[in-house]
């Protein structure tokens, strides 16, 4: 693995790799506050993403392959490394599979770092898939094992919308079996099964019956915890608008309103979003 430049942010850094077989890789080291109270380092699990969401910047990187276990796990680790500070000196020390790709289409591999850095430091550590069909049961069984956090980022208010929102030919899981799987999920685990919602501006008029909609889907309803996500424009697609703030307000309160619990996922700076490396080495 080469280095090749490292963006610096007032709340992350952003690393830009080259690998063995000369394809390039970006992933990054986040906190909030400071790294001894909360620090999680992003790493990707493919090279390019074939899921294309419509929002994302990792469209521009056309698919190639995924990464290997060996790739993810020293990805992880350089990070790591960069710091003077250890994994075990945080109070919140997080590793996420929340970059560029699919989880659920790699499994076998982003199993194995799982299990290792799940047996090297007893991390916490964070799942996100956009709900693909394929080997549901077996993304279950492994965010089961290790009791770690599931995410699903839901594109929609629908089925429909959802699918439309995704490349043709990717089999999403519908909003109720999202659903089965988070109470699966909670009763394992005991832990809340995580709902990224990306609002759009065109939902203005239409939150109180889509929540009065997602209220009959996703219950126990403390079974699960809602992330409004408002997105950012730079790193995600050029067709991509984010809504104006009032419109992610209205969904926000609409969903304490209805019982869920909630929170804004504001991104940590307007040059963070997942693709940024086409504007920064093509």
């Amino acid at each position: 693995m080469q280095p090749i430049n490292c963006i610096q942010g007032k709340n992350y850094l952003r690393y830009i790799v080259k690998l063995s077989d000369g394809n390039i890789v970006e992933f990054s080291d986040n906190t909030r506050t400071s790294r001894k109270e909360h620090w999680v380092i992003c790493i990707p699990t493919q090279i390019g993403c074939p899921v294309g969401c419509f929002m994302c910047g990792s469209w521009q990187i056309p698919f190639k392959r995924s990464l290997k276990f060996e790739e993810m796990k020293e990805l992880a680790e350089y990070a790591i490394k960069q710091q003077s500070l250890k994994p075990a000196d945080s109070k919140n020390f997080y590793i996420s599979f929340l970059g560029i790709g699919e989880p659920a289409h790699n499994l076998q591999q982003v199993g194995q770092v799982i299990k290792y850095f799940h047996d090297k430091y007893g991390c916490k550590m964070v799942i996100s898939s956009v709900g693909i069909a394929d080997n549901c049961m077996e993304l279950l069984q492994l965010v089961s094992y290790c009791k770690i956090g599931l995410q699903f980022s839901l594109l929609g208010f629908t089925d429909q919308e959802r699918q439309f929102s995704v490349k043709p030919h990717q089999h999403l899981l519908s909003l109720t079996q999202i659903a089965d799987i988070g109470v699966e999920y909670f009763n394992s685990t005991g832990n809340k099964c995580y709902l990224d919602f990306l609002i759009k501006e065109n939902h203005n008029g239409k939150i109180p019956i889509c929540v009065d909609s997602l209220s009959r889907i996703f219950s126990p309803k403390d079974y699960f915890h809602f992330s409004v996500n408002v997105g950012a424009q730079l790193g995600n697609s050029p067709n991509y608008k984010p809504p104006q703030s009032e419109v992610a307000d209205k969904l926000f309160s609409a969903l304490i309103m209805a019982g869920f619990e909630s929170s804004y996922h504001r991104p940590l700076g307007v040059d963070n979003g997942c693709g940024i490396i086409n504007q920064t080495i093509h």
